[in-house]
């Protein structure tokens, strides 16, 4: 299935899912600047719609493991996006907090492929013998 696919169906049953409490907990009788509409349109397609869009396309293309291993770094993205675009401090903690990321990314992502190696050769070799 495609990851269009995927992504679409999962945003209109979320969406369906959703509607019955925005629809309660939308504030009438207010003013909504056009600012904020934007926003929230921006914050559906961009950061959601077409991030799972590319999520979906990588697992299918890398897999679940490395896909999802991507995840795990986004907060030194974060920090990184935000000492850059924003001027946000860059401290010690949020440098070495972004070490344990890569650390843990790295143990995780070696583990498996250790494990997935050893089970193919077990396999291999029971074909074997």
């Amino acid at each position: 299935m495609s990851p269009l696919a995927i992504t679409a169906g999962s945003l209109a049953i979320a969406s369906a899912l959703m509607l019955p409490f925005g629809a309660y907990l939308f504030p009438y009788g207010k003013d909504i600047s056009l600012t904020a509409w934007v926003s929230v349109v921006g914050v559906g397609v961009f950061s959601t719609a077409i991030a799972l869009i590319f999520m979906n396309q990588l697992i299918k293309n890398i897999g679940t493991m490395r896909a999802t291993s991507i995840t795990l770094v986004t907060p030194i993205f974060a920090i990184i996006l935000g000492y850059l675009l924003l001027g946000e401090a860059l401290n010690a903690m949020a440098i070495l907090g972004s070490v344990v990321i890569l650390i843990g990314t790295y143990l995780s992502l070696n583990l498996s492929f250790k494990k997935r190696r050893q089970r193919r050769n077990d396999f291999n070799n029971d074909l074997i013998h």
